[in-house]
């Protein structure tokens, strides 16, 4: 037979296990907390600095990695593809330029894949130097 009493004590133990889960896991969830404040959940990297952006060192490691990775679609220096030229690209935003790159995009016929996961996060915003060095660049 149930009774109040008995599903007080079922409650109490409920309650008292979730109490001690909880426990187990605060410090773990912590630290995970902690290791994450400079990176989003999927290990993105914060926005550079435009220094960074405009460092040579990251403009050619970005620039090799273009070559290897993205020169298929739109040529070694962006000049192919099925959008403008990326050196007619004047002051064209770094985040969107990642974010392109990271979550790709759909435009018509016009598909774009998404490298998240493919490409570190690092590698793509030296992608994103690269890209950026071209602005401006006569052919």
């Amino acid at each position: 037979m149930i009774t109040l009493a008995n599903l007080r004590s079922v409650g109490s133990l409920a309650l008292g296990t979730s109490l001690f889960v909880c426990s187990l896991m605060a410090p773990i969830l912590a630290n995970a907390q902690a290791q994450n404040t400079s990176q989003s959940p999927v290990g993105a990297v914060t926005a550079p600095t435009p220094a960074q952006l405009a460092d040579p060192a990251w403009i050619d490691e970005g620039r090799v990695k273009f070559i290897h990775t993205c020169s298929y679609c739109h040529g070694e220096a962006g000049d192919a593809g099925k959008n403008k030229p990326f050196r007619d690209h004047l002051n064209w935003d770094p985040q969107a330029i990642h974010d392109t790159i990271s979550d790709g995009r759909t435009n018509g016929a016009n598909i774009m894949p998404s490298w998240e996961g493919s490409i570190p996060d690092d590698e793509i915003w030296k992608i994103v130097a690269y890209i950026r060095s071209l602005a401006g660049k006569p052919k």
